[in-house]
């Protein structure tokens, strides 16, 4: 069975156009035939002529907004331009490893019949676990790392390979969420549909995680508010 141009990427710049460019470049190094479109929004302005779309084994398109928009409903826009059977929703700040394979992570989707995949995620040279989902005991404190991976965890939004047809299902990311916890709200929807998530683990990607809300009160205040939209759709 061939795969081939069956994943359309999802890549939104928050004024971090050199982070996609390095995403870019490390996407030529990998088995790339299997993409069939990269859709680039950039949410605020930013000079479009810096990436030389023309330089690229695969077609891009852009999408430049008027308005910042937040994650959700970014990657819900670019999926209206999703012509294949997958659809792949990513960070800029994604370095693909030259040992990595779509083809194989394509080959685990189909045989463990899930609807969104994620790999290895590897941060500051740690391996990343997938994590439990928030209960009302360990909404605030983020310990809560899997070891004995089950059917009960969510993924990282920095990838997250989904079946085209289960993110429709899904009506995509909820837009209420503005930044942050969209991830886990769409893996707890997936879950809710005794749809699967699963781990690829004979794959890894990079993370350059900035882990904003760490370092900026502003960012804090969104992380925080989703928290609490979170807690009221799933918990209350």
């Amino acid at each position: 069975m061939t795969y081939k141009s069956s994943i359309t990427i999802s890549v939104v710049s928050h004024n971090n156009i050199n982070e996609v460019i390095e995403f870019l470049s490390s996407l030529k190094d990998i088995d790339n035939e299997f993409i069939v479109l990269i859709i680039i929004t950039l949410n605020t302005y930013e000079d479009e002529k810096k990436i030389h779309l023309n330089k690229y084994p695969f077609k891009i398109k852009l999408i430049k907004n008027k308005l910042r928009k937040g994650f959700g409903a970014n990657h819900n826009t670019a999926f209206k331009y999703c012509c294949s059977k997958y659809f792949l929703v990513i960070n800029p700040d994604i370095i693909f490893p030259k040992n990595f394979s779509f083809y194989k992570m394509l080959q685990k989707i189909i045989s463990q019949k899930a609807s969104v995949i994620a790999p290895l995620i590897i941060t500051n040279g740690i391996k990343v676990p997938p994590r439990k989902f928030p209960t009302i005991k360990n909404l605030f404190f983020y310990k809560y790392f899997l070891n004995d991976l089950k059917n009960d965890f969510w993924i990282s939004g920095c990838f997250m390979l989904f079946d085209a047809d289960s993110y429709k299902l899904l009506n995509g990311f909820d837009e209420r969420f503005f930044l942050y916890m969209e991830d886990v709200d769409i893996c707890k929807r997936t879950i809710n549909l005794e749809k699967k998530i699963t781990i690829d683990n004979g794959n890894y990607i990079i993370h350059k995680a900035r882990r904003m809300s760490y370092q900026h009160p502003v960012y804090l205040s969104y992380h925080i508010l989703s928290i609490i939209k979170y807690y009221l759709k799933h918990l209350f």
